[in-house]
């Protein structure tokens, strides 16, 4: 029985494509695709067809992917995606498409760069995004409904009696001093990396 045909579009990637690149299951690929958490632009109409995405849907993966590398669960990288678009949903695909054309992409793939993205989530409840050390955007317990206004943020919600500012910078100060669990991720590294990746693949 004949495989399927390999996609030779360097704009487009298929699932096992996209799971190779970002260190995602095949499956877990499909299933954020089932789940609109990852736009296709053809295909999955019915079993056998190729679910194809472009450079936003790969970009979404890769920030995904990297998140749960670092041990949140998938939905949460999710909707850890979801709060850096709403701010960068342009900026993170037309980066991953520049490096996808850069030919000389192993030297930089693996290093910090000056003008890198990095998101940073604290207890696993709070997200900033920074860029130069400089807070581009911060997010309040981004796990809560985000479409709910937070006026009061709480240092701990989970401790009765906890701390309350009504302040985000004072909260953020407060939470950089005490934050008990740090993940940070250089996004425009992880980014390089999974271009590079499917650079790789796309040659094969």
């Amino acid at each position: 029985m004949a495989g399927r045909k390999r996609n030779a579009d360097p704009s487009l990637f298929t699932t096992g494509e996209l799971a190779v690149a970002v260190n995602l299951s095949p499956r877990n690929v499909i299933l954020l695709c089932e789940r609109e958490q990852l736009p296709i632009v053809s295909g999955g109409g019915g079993p056998g067809q190729h679910r194809l995405l472009d450079v936003t849907g790969f970009a979404r993966a890769v920030v995904i992917g990297t998140f749960a590398d670092a041990g949140l669960p998938m939905s949460e990288g999710v909707k850890v995606a979801n709060a850096i678009w709403s701010n960068r949903s342009r900026q993170l695909p037309q980066a991953l498409a520049n490096y996808m054309s850069q030919k000389a992409l192993t030297s930089s793939a693996f290093a910090n760069q000056p003008e890198d993205i990095f998101a940073t989530v604290y207890d696993g409840r709070h997200l900033i995004i920074t860029k130069d050390d400089t807070t581009i955007r911060s997010y309040p317990n981004y796990m809560a409904d985000p479409n709910q206004t937070l006026k009061v943020y709480y240092i701990d919600p989970r401790i009765a009696g906890s701390a309350v500012c009504l302040d985000k910078k004072k909260f953020f100060d407060h939470l950089l001093k005490h934050a008990r669990v740090q993940i940070k991720i250089n996004v425009s590294q992880a980014l390089r990396r999974a271009a590079l990746q499917m650079q790789m693949i796309k040659m094969s």
